[in-house]
């Protein structure tokens, strides 16, 4: 006998932005493959225009195998970043996108064994995300060199990922005629991917309520 378990959140919202973020993560190995491949097929082609053996482009390839990799995005998403790693589950997610978790004394509760009996000397201590991390307004004043002062993110999207390029896209909405741009910093391996809907399923619930709902 087992308790049973919940397997689907009541919110919708939130189902919807764990759903995006599984697609999300599954998908996005097959587009960076494919930058990747293509990439390698535009070096194959080059040398073969130059004279090169097939033997001698599969030895300069071997020896110059960064080539293949995005040069775009100042190495913030290459292989081993928090950009590849924090779309793994919405846990991840949200330890790379947000700061630190602080304590809230209050919410501490005592610590209990097996046997639900307090252990002496032991509490459970609360941590969560910040509130204004979630809501996105978490930031910080900046002077300018006229003097004047902007607003930037501490956390988040756009500081996190600060030197991704950034990509605009506008949607119409049929029902309204209405027309919605999407600015969002990303790699182009993946973002340029024809076929994103995926992406852009994320990217709608990276930039509005995902950490919220989440949080």
């Amino acid at each position: 006998m087992k308790k049973m378990k919940a397997n689907f959140c009541s919110c919708s919202i939130c189902e919807r932005a764990k759903d995006a973020i599984r697609r999300y993560n599954k998908l996005r190995v097959g587009w960076q493959l494919q930058a990747e491949n293509a990439r390698k097929l535009a070096i194959v082609e080059a040398k073969k225009a130059e004279g090169m053996s097939e033997d001698a482009i599969a030895v300069y390839l071997k020896e110059n195998s960064h080539l293949l990799k995005c040069n775009r995005c100042n190495g913030s998403c290459l292989e081993g970043s928090i950009y590849r790693k924090f779309s793994k589950d919405p846990s991840t997610c949200l330890e790379a996108l947000l700061c630190d978790k602080v304590h809230v004394p209050p919410l501490d509760l005592a610590t209990l064994d097996d046997n639900f009996r307090r252990v002496e000397c032991e509490t459970d201590q609360f941590f969560c995300y910040r509130q204004e991390c979630c809501s996105g307004e978490h930031v910080q004043l900046t002077l300018n060199a006229d003097g004047s002062r902007t607003t930037q993110p501490v956390c988040g999207w756009d500081a996190v990922f600060s030197d991704m390029p950034l990509h605009e896209r506008t949607e119409s909405d049929p029902s309204t005629s209405e027309d919605t741009t999407h600015s969002v910093r990303a790699c182009p391996d993946e973002y340029n991917y024809p076929g994103r809907v995926s992406w852009m399923d994320f990217v709608k619930v990276s930039t509005s309520r995902l950490l919220h709902v989440i949080c």
